[in-house]
């Protein structure tokens, strides 16, 4: 089944000519061709529940991801899994949520972005979806709804700050601004710092793990100083001066259960546990801070006990 906006029906009526497999076409604001659009769908519904029973360790859904540069792949998304998503994201949440908050979505709601969506639902706070990233609407939303959160990957952060205008928009409602997916310049960073003050909030996490995986708080943000090398493995913190390298050890609850490899054979890996991967990063003052080398990750995955070794 596939359910999609008016924007795709072109190339969804082209792409599913020869798709045997395929049961239906359900567009909203449009009919594929014989078939109901979702409105009417959702409206010939039965009010009853479904009466289906859910195990904690079956399937929910197939998670595509390639890492940015390496092979496509789907991840096994479990009940299980995501039921610990939500636990990991509320742990470590250190700011209220509430029916106050809001927060605008421009990155793809099936991967980063879509970590977010569902708690601040749970919590009652609005979820603002932007269809295409732009900073001077950006701003304009933020200014007319009062929004409290953004996430952004370093490139909108560039476009956002190169086209600051505090003059025409309020910006004043933001109290967090998320950042991940790759590494975040530096010098970027210190001047989102200056522009918005002590509001950023690094959030890192894998498609093969439930994220958050490992946060950097926006009090821990310290840009100046000196570099430091920090390891932690079986809880244990070490480190010196010699340089800006972060080595950690993480056993996930909820991981993943397998990728999904082979469309052709329908063929399964299947292990519960998975690898180890390197990461860009640095280390300012006595904080840590890191992005991450999709490349060495999609050339080092395999589905072994995870270890994550940072380098810059």
């Amino acid at each position: 089944m596939i359910v999609a906006g008016a924007e795709f029906q072109e190339v969804i009526d082209t792409a599913t000519r020869d798709l045997p497999g395929l049961k239906a076409v359900h567009g909203v604001g449009w009919s594929h061709t014989g078939q109901d659009d979702f409105e009417t769908l959702i409206g010939r519904a039965d009010d009853r529940e479904p009466g289906i029973e859910v195990e904690f360790d079956d399937l929910l859904r197939l998670h595509y991801t390639s890492g940015t540069t390496g092979r496509p792949k789907g991840i096994l998304f479990t009940h299980r899994r995501y039921y610990q998503r939500q636990n990991n994201f509320f742990t470590a949440l250190e700011y209220g949520l509430g029916t106050e908050d809001s927060m605008i979505h421009v990155g793809p709601l099936t991967h980063a972005a879509g970590n977010y969506l569902m708690p601040y639902y749970l919590r009652g706070a609005r979820n603002i979806v932007m269809p295409r990233f732009d900073p001077g609407d950006m701003q304009a939303i933020i200014e007319r709804e009062r929004v409290s959160s953004l996430l952004l990957v370093p490139t909108m952060l560039i476009r956002l700050l190169e086209e600051l205008d505090r003059e025409r928009f309020d910006l004043s409602s933001v109290g967090r601004i998320n950042y991940g997916t790759a590494p975040m310049p530096v010098d970027t960073l210190r001047q989102g710092i200056a522009d918005f003050g002590s509001v950023f909030r690094e959030h890192y996490g894998l498609s093969e793990c439930p994220q958050p995986t490992t946060l950097l708080q926006p009090y821990e943000h310290v840009v100046e100083g000196p570099e430091h090398e920090v390891r932690i493995q079986n809880g244990k913190l070490s480190g010196s001066h010699r340089g800006n390298r972060l080595s950690a050890v993480v056993d996930p609850m909820g991981g993943l259960k397998g990728t999904y490899t082979d469309p052709e054979n329908d063929s399964f890996e299947m292990d519960g546990k998975y690898k180890g991967r390197e990461i860009k990063g640095y280390i300012r003052g006595t904080k840590k801070g890191a992005g991450w080398d999709p490349t060495f990750c999609e050339l080092n995955l395999k589905l072994k006990p995870l270890s994550a070794r940072v380098t810059d």
